[in-house]
């Protein structure tokens, strides 16, 4: 977990930034499903007051 810190002269967009990280898609779905996922979306969900913004990303490697 990692908290945003402010750029200077703004405030940050985003309060915190969490990052899961899973080998494919179907390891994404499958967590999110499962009855941890889903307690776990619902306590996120209760704790951020301001909202939940989600980002799908792929990794790449740089060259």
């Amino acid at each position: 977990m990692h908290k945003v810190i402010s750029p200077p002269g703004r405030e940050p967009t985003y309060y915190q930034v969490v990052e899961l990280e899973f080998d494919d898609m179907d390891s994404l779905k499958n967590a999110t499903r499962s009855q941890a996922g889903k307690e776990s979306g619902q306590h996120g969900a209760k704790i951020a007051t301001g909202g939940i913004t989600f980002l799908y990303t792929e990794s790449k490697s740089a060259m």
